[in-house]
C-alpha cells in the first residue's frame, strides 16, 4: 500500500510499547508510554496454539513469564493466566499477556490518541498463517471502528484516520497480510541492506522500510526516499545517532530511551543530552 498523504506517523516511537519502562509487549507498557508523551507504540505479535493473535516477542515464553514453553505452545486462555510483568519488577507483578485485539480496542478507545506498528513475528513454519490472521484481525477492528466514527467525521489528521502499520522481516508473512488486507500499511524490516531491499518492499507494497540503525547511510536513505518508501529506523537509544539519522531524512525512530527521548524533542534538533 502507498500512501496517499505524507508520512502519517510521529518520529519517536516507543519499543515493544515503553522500551525499558515497564514489562514490553503488554497494556501496562503502552499506558507507560502514553503518559510519557508518546503516541505510537511498535509492538510484537505471534499466534496461540488455536490462532489467536496476541502480543509476545521471543519463540519461548521463558524470559518474561518464566514458562518453558513456546510461543505457540499454549492455547489463549492459557496464555492469559501468565504472569508477563514479575520479570521486570515487581511493581508490575501479575501483568496479563494482552492479545491483538485488546490492544487495538484500547488504541482506540481508551487512548484513541495511541498509533500502533505490529511487528509480525511468526514461530516456525506459520508464516503465511501469521501474516494472515495478523492482517485480518487488525482489519477487522479498524473497519468496526471507523464504522463506529462515520458519523463524527474526525479530521484528516485525527489517529483514527490513520491506519495501524503492519511490519515484519519475514517476506511470506508480509506477502500474506499484502494478500487479505491490501489496503493496510506495510513495511519491510531490515537488519541490514540486500542486493534487493528496495525491490522487495516494492513488490510487497510496502510503504516504508524499517531499517537497523547501523544498515542507514544517507545514500541508502536517498535511494528508499527517491523509490517512495519512508524510512524508519530501529533501535534508537543514543541522542547522537538519533541527530545523524534524522540529518539523513529518516522519519520514524524507534527507542527503548524514553526516558532520553520524548514527542516534546520529535521536532526539533537534539543536543548532546538528548533533550
Amino acid at each position: 500500500m502507498t500512501l496517499d498523504r505524507p508520512w502519517p506517523y510521529p518520529q519517536w516511537i516507543a519499543h515493544r510499547g515503553a522500551g525499558l519502562s515497564a514489562p514490553e509487549n503488554t497494556l501496562k507498557a503502552i499506558q507507560m508510554g502514553v503518559t510519557m508523551g508518546f503516541r505510537m507504540f511498535e509492538c510484537d505479535v505471534r499466534l496461540s496454539k488455536e490462532g489467536v493473535p496476541y502480543l509476545m516477542h521471543d519463540d519461548l515464553l521463558l524470559r518474561t513469564t518464566g514458562q518453558p514453553h513456546a510461543s505457540n505452545a499454549l492455547t489463549w486462555p492459557e496464555l492469559q493466566r501468565l504472569d508477563a510483568g514479575s520479570w521486570h519488577s515487581s511493581a508490575f507483578s501479575d501483568t496479563p499477556i494482552p492479545s491483538l485485539a485488546q490492544v487495538m480496542e484500547f488504541c482506540t478507545q481508551s487512548q484513541p490518541e495511541a498509533l500502533v506498528n505490529f511487528e509480525i513475528k511468526p514461530n516456525l513454519g506459520e508464516s503465511a498463517s501469521t501474516g494472515r490472521a495478523v492482517a485480518n484481525a487488525v482489519q477487522a477492528h479498524w473497519r468496526a471502528q471507523t464504522d463506529r466514527h462515520r458519523q463524527d467525521q474526525p479530521p484528516e489528521d485525527h489517529p483514527l484516520r490513520t491506519h495501524p502499520l503492519l511490519s515484519s522481516f519475514d517476506l511470506k508473512a508480509l506477502s500474506a497480510a499484502q494478500d487479505a488486507a491490501p489496503e493496510l500499511p506495510r513495511a519491510l524490516l531490515l537488519a541490514q541492506a540486500d542486493p534487493n531491499w528496495i525491490v522487495n518492499a516494492q513488490n510487497l507494497g510496502c510503504c516504508a522500510i524499517v531499517g537497523h540503525s547501523s544498515m542507514w547511510t544517507k545514500l541508502r536513505a536517498h535511494e528508499a526516499l527517491q523509490a517512495g518508501l519512508a524510512c524508519v529506523s530501529y533501535t534508537v537509544n543514543e541522542p547522537e545517532v538519533a541527530q545523524q539519522l534524522m540529518d539523513w531524512g529518516i522519519q520514524s525512530l524507534i527507542t527503548d530511551r524514553m526516558d532520553v527521548f520524548s514527542r516534546n524533542s520529535a521536532h526539533q534538533p537534539l543536543n548532546a543530552s538528548g533533550g
